[in-house]
């Protein structure tokens, strides 16, 4: 719509010019939502505002036809045509890859945490958890940015490194930041079942599933909690609660096989 009242009926680019112009206008405001991450434009954003460009740059390609030599004109063509699928090309791969296309977003934007949290993320899912501290480590700074989720992940690292201490620490951080953090809890409980704190880990349980009665992980945690106990009237009382709450096959399978 904004295109078409904006446009000069008597240039035809005036039209192409608003069309691109007009995918933009929402872009800069939107930003502000998430001011910490700066402007960030990718390709697939602007699909509309790709279209016009390209229709623009068509139309100049081929008046420019009228004024060069013919065989110049098609090997500047074979070459921007090139150069357009090469591009393609390499986008297409780094976006098949999840840690490739991140660490690509990381380079570029580098005051940006959502890149460097996903491939913290990758990074201990990988069972590579020094680079997920170092990861992690740089999100800090990022207060506004998930920090209930940053200290979890630096304390699931430790956890995994038995360095317990310093695990419970960032842990007990991150439901700090947020009081409601049921994974926060959980972690909680996990950690203090790897120090054989099974009362301790069983009060975390119970918390974690008071703020998410429907998280299985916190279900089943808590349950192996009593089992290992020998508390399984209680195990059973737990399972067929969180039963009640799944309907997704491959859960209920692991909860029937726990009873």
């Amino acid at each position: 719509i904004l295109c078409l009242r904006l446009r000069n009926k008597n240039n035809i680019y005036h039209f192409y010019f608003w069309w691109i112009i007009a995918g933009f206008v929402l872009f800069p405001p939107a930003s502000l939502a998430h001011y910490y991450m700066g402007l960030v434009i990718e390709p697939h954003w602007f699909y509309l505002s790709s279209i016009g460009w390209f229709v623009l740059c068509s139309s100049i390609l081929l008046q420019l036809k009228k004024y060069c030599h013919r065989v110049l004109w098609y090997l500047f063509i074979f070459v921007i045509g090139l150069y357009l699928f090469a591009f393609n090309q390499q986008y297409m791969r780094r976006s098949l890859s999840s840690k490739e296309y991140n660490e690509f977003w990381a380079q570029n934007t580098t005051d940006n945490p959502i890149p460097k949290f996903t491939l913290a993320v990758i990074a201990a899912n990988s069972m590579d958890t020094d680079s997920a501290i170092s990861y992690f480590n740089e999100l800090v700074k990022f207060k506004e940015y998930d920090p209930e989720a940053t200290y979890l992940g630096l304390g699931v690292c430790y956890t995994n490194l038995k360095d317990y201490k310093r695990a419970e620490e960032y842990l007990l951080e991150s439901v700090r930041s947020n009081p409601a953090y049921y994974l926060g809890y959980n972690s909680l409980g996990v950690l203090n079942v790897a120090k054989k704190d099974y009362l301790k880990a069983e009060n975390y349980f119970k918390m974690a599933l008071l703020f998410c009665p429907s998280d299985y992980e916190s279900g089943l945690n808590l349950a192996d909690t009593y089992v290992s106990q020998f508390r399984y009237k209680e195990a059973i009382n737990v399972l067929e609660k969180l039963d009640n709450y799944h309907q997704k096959k491959d859960i209920r399978i692991e909860i029937m096989s726990k009873l």
